[in-house]
């Protein structure tokens, strides 16, 4: 019998129905959920000061018109 049919060759492609992903999609997937990930934490770190009220700069501009600290 000849078995040289059915094994393939050392060094020879790998068929091209493989479903494994390429090294080139493993590593896009890690650097997308990088982003993510980096997106998500600026976001969480994110701090939104509040805003002043007009009182509040009324009160800011009496002192400076006043001459204090």
């Amino acid at each position: 019998m000849d078995q040289s049919s059915s094994v393939a060759e050392p060094g020879s492609s790998p068929p091209s129905s493989d479903p494994r992903p390429t090294m080139a999609d493993v590593l896009g997937k890690q650097e997308h959920l990088r982003r993510d990930h980096a997106e998500a934490d600026a976001a969480r770190r994110r701090v939104e000061t509040p805003q002043p009220l007009a009182s509040d700069i009324e009160w800011i501009e009496r002192q400076y018109a006043a001459g204090g600290d």
